[in-house]
């Protein structure tokens, strides 16, 4: 992403898989989306400005596994990870 306008890719796939409403393409979008989320995590590790965009990635990947548990039939997942600040870098 280089223009400000711009959304990220993970954005733009998390959007559309916010809108999608069948199975078979939300599963479709899900691979591309989570590589999406976790690279782009990984690009904003030494970012100290980028706390907006670090929250708006929580919260996806939180409703991201919320709705593949609730619409795709994935098993549900114990607490392990899934509270506080998971895209904190720790040292």
């Amino acid at each position: 992403m280089n223009d400000r306008t711009q959304q990220p890719y993970w954005a733009f796939l998390y959007g559309a898989f916010l809108t999608q409403t069948d199975p078979a393409k939300l599963k479709a979008l899900l691979e591309p989306l989570e590589a999406a989320i976790v690279e782009r995590i990984r690009e904003l590790a030494d970012v100290p400005e980028v706390q907006k965009e670090r929250l708006a990635l929580q919260t996806a990947t939180r409703r991201l596994l919320k709705i593949k548990t609730t619409r795709l039939d994935f098993p549900p997942v114990s607490g392990a990870g899934m509270r506080g600040n998971s895209l904190r870098r720790t040292e």
